[in-house]
């Protein structure tokens, strides 16, 4: 049994077919407030839809003498107030947008809402190991047992290979600098500290690849003459006679590959030794 008060059914009659159109506009305007309904809506649903309550309401369908003489009281011919179209008359007894539509609306939405959180989840899967999260943000733990929020990203990684991937990058920083310590403490010595060409352990200067042949000075020393504005430091160019002589012999005397080096990187000009 249907809520609210009796239907009232209004059949028009003795005018031309815009005249009566226009007649059962102008009563459902007039109307509007005796069976339009209560409009009703939940919050907690977070959207604008809602739906609307008849139980203080009075239903008014309308049609016209010669729709009922044509197809009968029982076919299409009745407008329902505040339904488009024309309806059988058990059809247009029915309460339009009530909260039966509306639930199916928001199911729907409901259901797509889903299908959406479940794909987007979908393109943040782990790119390690594939693992497809629930929600795109979590808090774990980090450093020092604090938490933090990690949020999922497409491409990116879970926390744990996160974590598993800082830690390989952290070890193998520490092993190229290991392997950069050990080639450069086999190398030439700064030419002015006479330490380490890769210079001080620890310091943030240290050089974490092996230096290259042009490079005469550790970075600390390095950075003290660009402080006093003295320039690179540059060894002497090779003289005529020592180009002459290591055609037929070997080079004599210390770092003279460093010095051909140099005396291509540095033209004679402006040359401070």
């Amino acid at each position: 049994m249907r809520a609210g008060y009796p239907p009232v059914a209004l059949v028009v009659a003795d005018a031309g077919p815009t005249a009566l159109t226009n007649r059962q506009q102008a009563i459902g305007d007039l109307s509007a407030g005796c069976w339009r309904g209560q409009w009703c809506k939940v919050v907690r649903d977070y959207n604008d839809d809602g739906w609307r309550e008849y139980d203080d309401s009075v239903p008014i369908v309308a049609t016209t003498l010669d729709l009922l003489a044509e197809r009968g009281p029982m076919g299409p011919v009745w407008w329902r107030y505040g339904r488009p179209g024309r309806h059988s008359l058990l059809d247009a007894l029915d309460d339009p947008n009530n909260r039966a539509a509306y639930n199916q609306r928001q199911k729907a939405r409901e259901k797509k809402a889903r299908q959406e959180h479940r794909d987007w989840m979908r393109t943040l899967a782990c790119a390690d190991c594939g693992q497809v999260p629930k929600e795109e943000s979590t808090w774990e733990y980090g450093p020092e047992g604090r938490q933090v929020e990690w949020a999922r990203r497409p491409g990116g990684r879970c926390w744990t290979c996160h974590q598993e991937h800082e830690e390989r990058l952290e070890r193998e920083a520490e092993e190229q600098l290991e392997a950069a310590r050990a080639a450069n403490a086999a190398l030439r010595p700064c030419w002015t500290c006479r330490g380490s060409i890769g210079g001080e352990e620890g310091s943030l200067l240290e050089l974490r690849q092996e230096a290259g042949l042009d490079r005469l000075e550790c970075p600390g020393c390095e950075q003290g003459r660009v402080a006093k504005d003295l320039g690179p430091l540059m060894l002497p160019s090779p003289t005529k006679r020592e180009l002459i002589a290591v055609l037929v012999s070997a080079p004599d005397g210390p770092r003279w590959e460093e010095r051909v080096l140099h005396a291509k990187l540095y033209p004679a000009k402006a040359r401070r030794v």
